[in-house]
């Protein structure tokens, strides 16, 4: 028999939920249980459709206990393990099963409870939990001098001798893959006051830029060229290309004036037969 209440149409019947029913369903044995109210007031737990994730398929749980599992290392990335490796059910964490979580309020299976906790990748084979809390959701990929590998939680790796750079990203559970890194941008850094410049261990999020000042000295590092000169400044997105061959260096003119050319071109001084010209 089929009812229909405020714009939702419910099926009762005697027997078991059919075996293909794919939202909200559940048993009972008293006489005139299978009522609405029954139905709405029961705990339920959403249980996934063939290994992928749903909100909308929910049966009763005796136990007062879901799950949800989310095969991360199957999937590779949380988008594709959602949609593919995901188990949602009654009670507690299935036998075997890879970044499990259980509650106990009613329909509480979902992604918005999965994701109070991040998962970030230990090594190629591992992830490990992360409290989001104390981690804020980060996780961090750091590359050494004897080319060893450390990732895991937070925003900076645990190792900072030998060290030569490492990225840090916040925007999915198990970010810190070694393709995330080798997408990641490095730049050289050097400041105004400094003599020589040095290669940027913490990732730029932006462009990185070379910049020469109006009295010559040389700024390098992560950002733009916005509201500077553009013949004294370069931008651009790859590892170490800001480099100071890509602006003009600045000469000595006549009357203490300065003239700009390229890096690799000259600048002269020749002695006058007359001694005019600029004093140095």
């Amino acid at each position: 028999m089929s009812q229909l209440h405020y714009q939702h149409e419910y099926n009762v019947g005697c027997g078991k939920c059919p075996e293909a029913f794919l939202y909200t369903c559940f048993t009972c044995k008293t006489p005139f249980c299978n009522t609405q109210d029954n139905l709405l007031n029961t705990f339920k737990c959403v249980e996934s459709i063939n290994g992928k994730y749903t909100l909308y398929k929910k049966r009763e749980c005796d136990t007062k206990r879901c799950f949800i599992s989310v095969d991360l290392l199957k999937g590779k990335t949380e988008e594709v393990a959602l949609e593919k490796y995901t188990k949602q059910g009654c009670g507690e964490c299935p036998k075997g099963a890879r970044q499990c979580r259980t509650c106990t309020k009613d329909i509480c299976n979902n992604k918005d409870f999965y994701q109070e906790i991040g998962y970030c990748w230990k090594n190629d084979n591992e992830i490990v939990e992360c409290s989001k809390k104390e981690y804020k959701g980060k996780c961090y990929y750091a590359y050494y001098n004897d080319q060893k590998v450390e990732q895991g939680c937070g925003d900076s790796p645990k190792k900072m001798e030998r060290l030569l750079k490492y990225a840090i990203c916040d925007k999915t559970s198990i970010c810190n893959s070694k393709e995330f890194f080798n997408k990641t941008l490095f730049c050289l850094n050097k400041g105004k006051e400094e003599k020589n410049h040095n290669k940027g261990i913490k990732q730029c999020d932006q462009k990185c830029f070379v910049y020469r000042n109006s009295d010559g000295k040389l700024e390098q590092g992560c950002g733009n060229c916005q509201g500077k000169d553009p013949q004294g400044c370069y931008s651009c997105k790859e590892n170490y290309c800001n480099e100071e061959k890509n602006v003009y260096k600045h000469c000595w003119e006549n009357d203490g004036k300065i003239c700009k050319n390229k890096y690799l071109d000259e600048c002269f001084i020749e002695r006058t037969k007359t001694n005019g010209g600029i004093l140095l």
